[in-house]
This record gives structure tokens, C-alpha cells and sequence, in this order.
């Protein structure tokens, strides 16, 4: 990995200065840079085409999981892990949806009711004042919908 820095900075800083600075000898920078590709690094770059074009066709939502899932089924025998490092060392990431909203329409201003309580809560006699409440649970089953009414009267 320092080898590939010095790569990097080659035109900008000359590669003894580069080596000095990365604790590396110069000798053995050449030697890296005319050793062959391994095995591994080769399969590592078609890895990462088929991971690219896998991550492009969904549109850049599918993830290390969801890609390994697709190597697999096309019959890629790949590691999880090592689909995400790749992914990360390439700076592929999947988009995030965002979390939806949940907005009740609003009502036209004609529908609503006049407040004829005017937060006067006692009552001058029975059965003057009525109120109602829905409360909305939320379950692993759906929304549960629980109403109560009372009877405001005259103490």
C-alpha cells in the first residue's frame, strides 16, 4: 500500500525523497512496481467490473449483501466480506432511501367544527358537554384504533 502512495506522488516529488519519507528503500519500490500481478489482484479487478456493473444495473441502491447475493445467483463463488471490501476500496456505497413522511391530508377549513366548548369544561347540566378521543397504536400486526367517549355532567 506505501508502494502505491509513492506511485502516486512519483511526478510531484522525486521517488528517493517519496521512499525516504514513507520509511521505504527505493530498490524496493522498483522491485514492486516490476513485479507481476498476483493471481489474486487479477481476480480482484474482474471481481470489481462484474461488482460495478452489478451496483450500476440496480441503480446504486443495492449494498455488499445484496451484490454477493447477485454474484452468487450468477454463479460467482465469492466470500460477503470480500465483496465489501472491494466495494469500500473502491468508494461504491448504496443510496439510502430516505424515510418517508407519513402526512394526513389536510381537512378544508369548512369542516371543521366550531369550538363550542370554548374551554369551559364544567358543564351547567347534564349531559351539556360530550367528549370523544381516537388514539392510533402502532402493533407489529398493523395500527389498532382505540376510541372512548364520556359523559361531561354536572358534579
Amino acid at each position: 500500500m506505501r508502494y502505491r502512495v509513492v506511485d502516486e506522488v512519483r511526478g510531484l516529488v522525486p521517488v528517493v525523497r517519496a521512499c525516504t519519507l514513507m520509511r521505504l528503500s527505493p530498490s524496493g519500490y522498483y522491485a514492486w512496481r516490476e513485479r507481476p500481478q498476483s493471481a489474486r489482484e487479477r481476480e480482484n479487478r474482474g471481481l470489481l467490473i462484474q461488482i460495478r456493473t452489478i451496483h450500476r444495473m440496480s441503480h446504486g441502491t443495492y449494498g455488499a449483501p445484496r451484490v454477493h447475493a447477485e454474484l452468487r445467483a450468477q454463479g460467482t463463488e465469492v466470500g460477503r466480506r470480500r465483496v465489501a471490501r472491494l466495494m469500500q476500496q473502491d468508494g461504491i456505497r448504496a443510496l439510502r432511501r430516505r424515510k418517508r413522511r407519513v402526512q394526513t391530508p389536510s381537512a378544508p377549513l369548512e369542516a371543521i367544527p366550531a369550538n363550542v366548548l370554548d374551554r369551559q369544561f364544567m358543564p351547567d347540566r347534564p349531559g351539556a358537554v360530550w367528549t370523544a378521543d381516537i388514539t392510533y397504536l402502532p402493533t407489529a400486526e398493523g395500527w389498532i384504533r382505540r376510541w372512548s367517549i364520556a359523559d361531561r355532567s354536572c358534579d
